[in-house]
Formats: C-alpha cells, structure tokens, sequence
C-alpha cells in the first residue's frame, strides 16, 4: 500500500508543474555625454614677472580645479577617445598652453579609458584619454579626469604683454 501511494503522489507532483517563456527585447541607444566641472568657470593663467631684472619669466600659475566626466555606451568591439583643441583665440609662437590629464579617480566605473599625461594644446585635436568603452565617470568634482592647465615660454622674442583669452574644446569621439 505504501509503495502505491509514493507512485501516485510523485505522478500527481509531476502533473502539476508546468513551465512558460517570455521574450523580452531590450535597447541601449549609442550614448556619449561628456562633461566638465565646475561648471561656467574661466580658468585664469598667468605669468609670474621675475622678481629682479636680468632673470627669466616665472614658470606660471597652473589651475588643475578642472574635472572631466563622461558616460559612453557603444556597440560591442567599439571604443572611443577624449580630444582636446584650441577653437578660438589667437595663439602667440611666445607660448603655449599645457594640459595635464590625471589617471581616473572616483565613483565610475567600467571601460574608463586611458589618459595620455601631457599635450601642448594647439588648433588641431590631440587626443588626450583613448580607450574608452561603457563606463561613467561619476559625476562633479573628485569625478573622472583632473585637468591642469599651465603656460610655457615657446620664444621669448615673440612674447607680447597684454591679455589673450582661448576656448578649448573636448569632443568624445568613436574610434
């Protein structure tokens, strides 16, 4: 008797388990956000005057309160890169502008890039965090790529006193 009620309850279990599937479509649009902080802030270079005549022009004040932010996602196999050009201003052969980008710091997190240490900005891009995949920074400041922007002295002969005032623009490009 017992061995007949273990066959029905373990045909009757059987019975009432039943399985069904639903397909589900999911869409992850191409994203590329790219941002700097803190916002609306013009960052001020300056040569330093030496302090006695007959000595060189000071190195100047730098300003590395900059941060860039990103979130990118993009087709599987792709990659992006970080560029950063001079679009406005006139750029005097006297000198130049230095950027200086950090390693990543903060709160991101996936294919966060590669930054390349120091550029000379000019009027054509130059690449400056490559390899970048599906990531984000995070977002303010203490968030992604620390920027420093310094001058350096090209050709004393060509320097001419006065203010120069330059926009630089960052484009996250595909590969």
């Amino acid at each position: 008797m017992r061995y007949l009620f273990f066959v029905f309850f373990c045909g009757y279990h059987q019975l009432s388990f039943s399985q069904v599937s639903a397909n589900i479509g999911v869409t992850l649009p191409s994203i590329a956000l790219l941002d700097i902080e803190p916002k609306g802030g013009m960052i001020k270079l300056k040569f330093n005057k030496p302090s006695e005549a007959g000595k060189a022009i000071q190195n100047s004040e730098s300003s590395d309160i900059t941060w860039l932010n990103f979130t990118s996602a993009l087709p599987l196999g792709s990659s992006r890169y970080v560029s950063a050009q001079i679009t406005s201003g006139s750029l005097s052969s006297g000198y130049g502008i230095i950027l200086e980008t950090s390693s990543f710091t903060g709160a991101g997190s996936g294919v966060l890039g590669n930054s390349v240490p120091s550029v000379i900005l000019s009027n054509s891009p130059v690449r400056i965090i490559d390899n970048i995949g599906g990531a984000f920074t995070g977002d303010g400041i203490n968030n992604g790529y620390k920027l420093k922007f310094s001058l350096i002295i090209n050709n004393y002969s060509l320097l001419i006193s006065g203010s120069n005032f330059h926009t630089v623009i960052f484009t996250l490009t595909d590969n």
